[in-house]
């Protein structure tokens, strides 16, 4: 259990430092458009997806592991929380067609990464077993 609960702790440590790399790096001073956010849900849909299908093929047995990349690194990477301020701050500062496209942008594309990922890595795992 203290394995499990460590695992969370150092990766939700690493995926807020990554969260506040990609926050402080990607963003714009002077832009409404929250570019930070999409890209942190973006890459962390794609990256859970991938690690979902690594876990369903046992590339990833350790369960220490899996909590820790999935509960720690990715929980504390993505961010359901800023999504949604964003969409408030959209609404207020912005134009509804720039809100909407946010919001399409983040869901559509959120799930089009997952799918790359899932559909990646499966494929990925079916060739190693071929050859």
């Amino acid at each position: 259990m203290w394995s499990n609960i460590l695992a969370v702790a150092a990766g939700g440590l690493a995926g807020t430092l990554l969260r506040y790399t990609a926050y402080t790096s990607i963003d714009p001073a002077d832009s409404v458009f929250p570019w930070a956010t999409v890209f942190v849900n973006l890459v962390g849909s794609f990256l859970l997806a991938v690690l979902a299908a690594a876990i369903r093929h046992s590339i990833i047995r350790s369960e220490v592991g899996q909590i820790g990349l999935s509960a720690g690194l990715l929980a504390s990477f993505t961010t359901f929380s800023n999504f949604t301020l964003d969409i408030l701050i959209l609404l207020e500062n912005s134009t509804i067609i720039i809100t909407a496209g946010y919001v399409a942008l983040s869901i559509l594309g959120g799930g089009i990464f997952a799918y790359i990922g899932w559909k990646g890595t499966e494929f990925i795992y079916r060739q190693s077993l071929i050859t």
